[in-house]
């Protein structure tokens, strides 16, 4: 049989097989504030949602509060992250929303949709849609004031049918939540499902909706009516006339308070944290299967200086299979922090510890964004010590394969990598159901960034495959 040798490192991005792809560093990245936000001069203050990337690879967001009226703004920041623009402060006037507190989502026809949590004609809150560029905004829907605290709107999705699907905190029969239509057009809005706020049965949905690979929408309940046992996971079938509840956050360890969506991992389960419960109460990561079985806690946060506490935002899946987030609070200070969790649960690395006002910012309540640069950006939503909130990336050693020889007796792969960087070999023998194993000492990489593994394994095996993976 003719052997044969391939190579693949996988970090951040998607480890594949070929000659020179480059990928994201599997490490600790390096911590850089974009931005600063001061709430003055009509700029935004506080934003409490993820970002996004626009087609034109320009980053989007929100603020809950700033602007010319104090009511918040959506903005855009450049490419380089130098230069941020308000293009439309909200005024809570007129029939026009005010405080956003969802991120925007850019349509299939290039605008970008989002919500208010007040505002509109009701006062509870509104759907509005910004024109691709940026400079018209129009009010899609007002929610009714049927509820204490308004609809709250969530982050929307588009769904495979072209239609907006979202949830809200509250509104609906029961003044506790729904789940919500809103047509392509923007004309239609419909109420697909009231939750009721009796116990067991999910009310206050903090989190945006997931369409799951078999049509479905999945998502969680926050949970803190005076019912316990609301902290839900939640299906809706595609037609949404079925509701399903998957999990029920019940026994001990319970009020785990869901305020992040789900996402559905490369294996095709769902994925999700929580902000309390877990083994000391400080919230988890948790894995459910699409039919509600095998729950399994993945991780119990422990706070602390060293580890994050009560994660807010959903996870985001590497290339790699691991999966980043961030947690509200724990870490130096308590300000919260960014971590890392593998892809089997069994490890958590925290990634960078937030240093407070008057340092780099606290409370990362958003989910992370992974721009189209392989590297990770996300917001802080400020709130004490004259903290506005910030815009931050996290940038990743890049790791390129340059070559791969083989002779008789060993297979050699050259790498161009960071500059004094240090990386693990490591090989497996497929790529599907085979661990990494790690291989040799650790590398340094020289002064330009290279650094060569030789694997003199003897006999040489048929097939294997490479990659190295940086140190932390």
């Amino acid at each position: 049989m003719k052997s044969k040798f391939s190579f693949l490192f996988s970090l951040v991005g998607l480890g594949c097989l070929a000659l020179a792809p480059t990928v994201d560093g599997q490490t600790a990245p390096t911590f850089t504030t974009l931005y600063r936000f001061t709430g003055t001069n009509g700029g935004g203050a506080n934003p409490q949602a993820a970002l996004i990337q626009g087609s034109d690879g320009t980053f989007y967001g929100t603020t809950a509060a700033g602007g010319t009226s104090s009511k918040g703004t959506i903005f855009q920041l450049s490419t380089d992250g130098k230069t941020l623009t308000t293009l439309h402060s909200f005024t809570g006037t007129g029939g026009e929303g005010s405080n956003p507190q969802a991120a925007l989502l850019q349509g299939s026809d290039g605008a970008f949709y989002g919500g208010t949590s007040g505002g509109g004609t009701n006062g509870a809150g509104t759907l509005y849609r910004l024109s691709a560029d940026g400079k018209t905004l129009t009010t899609l829907y007002s929610f009714p004031g049927t509820s204490q605290l308004g609809a709250v709107p969530n982050t929307l999705i588009q769904a495979k049918d072209g239609a907006f699907y979202g949830t809200s905190a509250g509104a609906g029969t029961s003044g506790v939540g729904t789940i919500f239509r809103l047509s392509a057009d923007g004309k239609t809005f419909t109420t697909l499902y009231s939750f009721s706020g009796a116990n067991g049965t999910g009310d206050i949905p903090e989190a945006a909706l997931l369409q799951g690979s078999d049509g479905a929408f999945y998502g969680t309940t926050e949970g803190e009516s005076d019912a316990p046992d609301n902290a839900l996971v939640f299906r809706l079938s595609a037609d949404g006339k079925t509701f399903t509840i998957l999990h029920d956050f019940t026994g001990a360890n319970n009020y785990a308070t869901l305020a992040a969506a789900l996402i559905q991992g490369s294996d095709g389960a769902l994925y999700g944290t929580s902000v309390g419960a877990g083994t000391t109460g400080n919230g988890t990561v948790f894995r459910v299967a699409l039919d509600g079985t095998n729950f399994a806690i993945l991780h119990s946060f422990t706070g602390g200086t060293a580890e994050g506490a009560n994660p807010y935002g959903a996870l985001l899946q590497g290339g790699d299979g691991n999966f980043y987030g961030t947690t509200l609070r724990g870490g130096t200070g308590g300000y919260g922090t960014v971590y890392r969790l593998s892809g089997d649960g069994k490890t958590l690395t925290t990634l960078h510890l937030f240093t407070g006002p008057t340092g780099d910012s606290l409370r990362p309540l958003a989910t992370l964004l992974k721009g189209s640069d392989g590297n990770f950006y996300g917001t802080t939503a400020g709130g004490s010590g004259g903290d506005q909130g910030s815009i931050y990336e996290l940038i990743f050693p890049k790791l390129t394969a340059l070559s791969i020889t083989r002779t008789a007796t060993a297979a050699t792969v050259v790498y161009s990598g960071t500059p004094g960087a240090t990386y693990q070999p490591q090989f497996a023998s497929t790529l599907v159901g085979s661990p990494w194993t790690n291989s040799g000492p650790l590398l340094t990489a020289d002064g330009t960034g290279r650094f060569t593994y030789t694997d003199s394994t003897q006999p040489q095996p048929a097939t294997r495959f490479y990659r190295a993976v940086a140190s932390p």
